[in-house]
């Protein structure tokens, strides 16, 4: 199957995190400034996606995404069109994973470390966002804005 051009996959995202200085990103404050009706009006537009095929046997062909308690299912490796209410849903999921160090310090004290680590649960392609505000610059504020609300989270 040939591949869709795309105008931005998860993996062309920088993720940085703010720091707890109280700052605000430029970007992030643009949106919330919008007023709650413009925002629906914008979350509910028609996007062009891609979920890309995974390479695990027992992944599943249809993905779920939900908004709200409403629920879209959207099928792996093909083009289909969804609101971007759904897209900002799959961008804002993650797993995570932990890695575990079992062992003794220096004073003969046992220690266990679990160390989090994070990542996108699906590799998603944007392929087409008819809007001037959406497109590669909407995606990248999403994914930077669910990673550092995941990274204000303690565990």
């Amino acid at each position: 199957m040939a591949r869709h051009k795309s105008i931005i996959s998860t993996d062309d995202v920088e993720i940085r995190t703010l720091p707890e200085t109280g700052e605000v990103d430029p970007e992030i404050a643009t949106a919330r400034t919008m007023s709650k009706v413009a925002v629906e009006k914008f979350m509910n537009e028609k996007v062009v996606i891609e979920i890309e095929a995974s390479d695990d046997p027992n992944a599943e062909v249809f993905v779920h995404s939900g908004n709200n308690g409403r629920a879209q299912y959207i099928k792996r490796g093909e083009p289909q069109s969804i609101r971007r209410k759904y897209l900002y849903s799959l961008l804002a999921a993650q797993k995570v994973g932990f890695g575990c160090a079992f062992g003794r310090d220096a004073n003969g004290n046992e220690y266990n470390r679990l160390s989090p680590s994070s990542s996108t649960t699906h590799r998603v392609r944007l392929i087409r966002d008819d809007n001037p505000l959406g497109g590669m610059k909407w995606v990248q504020q999403a994914i930077r804005e669910t990673a550092n609300m995941q990274a204000g989270v303690t565990l």
